[in-house]
């Protein structure tokens, strides 16, 4: 498999259709309980389709960057590994909508809403639905550690396994961090900044930057140690700009075309909301902290929490912040080759497709 990202996803999107399907158990023969499993097993592909599949390009890229001759067999384990992540990320974004009570994602019902439906009848049944969807993401979370132990060479497969469940550890960390930032006081933006960033690398790095270059890293002969040491050098820099990029295209239309205002109306302890309360003037800041307690929110103050985060200053700030990580990536990159040799059409081939984690940052 070369390394044409258009190519490789779709090797993606047809690798985990199958690994879903090859899991499957036959359906017990009780009505509900069959309807159920179908219901779930049906959600599980549904929910799998339509991601960038970003993790597993940069697990692939990072093999295959330090592999100059693999090998069939080892081209599927590595293919499996990216699947493994992306199944992973399927499972967590599953419990992230049940979290936040989010009924649409990619614009499709989520699935608890979907699963709520699982009889087909028209009345929703939202008990079923939440249990359903909070047992698929354990499902799928489950799964993708299973496709990771398969790795049928036991001291690599041991290292995989290790650094994979390490990182869902990390997941879950992140999570509770998650939760409890919105417990923080709007007087004390400098810890919502500092929980904000744990949060960017515990939940999103961790699994979306980190541990893909890591594996990949182990799965080219690279060692544990070296391998641990600069997925998280590289992958960390950039899953810090990733997620200040997702952040800000809450408010930020440039790349979407319309904002969200989404983490507004949600009341979000935000990176965003964090900086503009550090870097605008006292009255301001009251003005911002009182639009913050005011439920529902209208139209026009939605705008004016918009104007307030535009006109302090606080978006171009962070896209100064994603330029950073970005540069920091790249250094970060540089270094690895003096151990860890690329050619330059490698090399500039892992830019591009780490690039792909910040459109925006003009590289």
């Amino acid at each position: 498999m070369s390394f044409d990202i258009q190519s490789v996803r779709h090797h993606i999107d047809n690798r985990i259709t199958t690994l879903l399907t090859h899991q499957q158990e036959p359906t017990p023969t009780n009505t509900t309980s069959s309807l159920m499993m179908t219901a779930v097993y049906q959600q599980a592909q549904h929910s799998s389709k339509g991601g960038k599949r970003l993790r597993a390009l940069l697990e692939i890229q990072a093999a295959t960057a330090t592999n100059p001759h693999p090998t069939t067999t080892w081209k599927q384990h590595v293919l499996d590994l990216g699947c493994a992540i992306e199944i992973f990320q399927t499972g967590a974004l599953i419990h992230d909508d049940l979290i936040d009570n989010s009924n649409l994602r990619r614009g499709m019902p989520a699935a608890h809403c979907a699963l709520a439906h699982y009889d087909m009848s028209q009345q929703a049944d939202h008990k079923i639905g939440n249990d359903l969807a909070l047992l698929l993401g354990d499902y799928l979370a489950t799964l993708s550690a299973l496709i990771i132990a398969e790795e049928q060479n036991s001291t690599l497969g041991s290292d995989l396994l290790f650094t994979f469940l390490m990182m869902q550890k990390e997941v879950e960390i992140g999570q509770v961090l998650d939760a409890a930032n919105e417990f923080i006081s709007l007087d004390d933006p400098q810890r919502m900044t500092d929980n904000c960033f744990s949060i960017f690398e515990k939940k999103t790095a961790s699994y979306t930057t980190i541990a893909p270059l890591q594996l990949g890293f182990l799965m080219s002969d690279i060692p544990r140690q070296d391998a641990l040491y600069w997925g998280k050098k590289i992958g960390l820099p950039l899953g810090l700009a990733f997620q200040i990029a997702d952040d800000l295209l809450d408010i930020d239309s440039s790349e979407t075309g319309k904002p969200s205002y989404k983490d507004i109306t949600s009341g979000k302890r935000s990176i965003l909301l964090a900086t503009a309360l550090q870097m605008v003037d006292q009255s301001c800041q009251e003005r911002l902290k009182q639009l913050y307690t005011i439920r529902p929110l209208t139209p026009q103050i939605i705008d004016e929490i918009a104007t307030l985060f535009m006109t302090s200053g606080a978006v171009d700030y962070l896209h100064q912040r994603i330029r950073f990580y970005w540069e920091e990536t790249q250094k970060q990159l540089a270094e690895f080759q003096q151990y860890y040799p690329l050619d330059d059409a490698t090399r500039d081939d892992f830019i591009t497709t780490m690039a792909l984690f910040i459109p925006s940052v003009d590289r």
